[in-house]
Formats: C-alpha cells, structure tokens, sequence
C-alpha cells in the first residue's frame, strides 16, 4: 500500500505597516508567518508581518521557482503585481482552513 503525502505551498508578499517595502517568501502554512507588531518595536526591527497577497500551489519546486521570480522582482513590480490581486493594499487575515492551524 503506496501512502500519498499532498499538501500546499503558498508563496506569500509581505509588508510593513506604511506599505513602505514588500517582501516575498514560501511557506506550507500561512498561520507560520509573524503576527503583527505594534508600536516602536516593529518600526525598529523592520519588521514584514503584514500579509498583502499569497498564491497556492501543490508543489514545492514550483512555490519555490514562484518565490524566486518575485523576489528577484522591483519594489514597483512587486506593487503592481499586488495592487491587481489587491488594488487598496488591504491587510489580509491569514485564509481559515489552510493548513497549519
């Protein structure tokens, strides 16, 4: 008897709090990422925990291959590529049922 493993692989943009720099990652649980800071700490570390955008995918060579794409992409690039998805930058809940939780 064969056991099939499956799961998800997204490839996620994150942002500070002014929106002010993206940066792209890929995870196999959304709820993995940093939850949000507030206040001095998060402007003194810099801090990307603000989920903008993710994509889906079944395997992992290609999330892999995505997040490279992007992260070799321009901040503007990478803006315009979030505003099609997301046009008012809006903070994104991380997705119920994904998994992880």
């Amino acid at each position: 008897m064969e056991i099939e493993f499956r799961s998800s692989y997204f490839v996620y943009i994150v942002t500070d709090e002014e929106r002010s720099h993206f940066q792209a990652g890929v995870t196999t649980s959304l709820h993995n990422l940093p939850d949000a800071r507030t206040g001095a700490a998060a402007a003194s570390a810099g801090v990307y925990d603000r989920l903008l955008y993710y994509e889906q995918h079944e395997e992992m060579l290609t999330a892999v291959k995505r997040e490279t794409e992007l992260a070799f992409l321009s901040q503007r690039k990478l803006r315009k590529l979030v505003s099609a998805a997301n046009p008012q930058l809006m903070f994104l809940e991380k997705p119920a049922g994904t998994p992880g939780i």
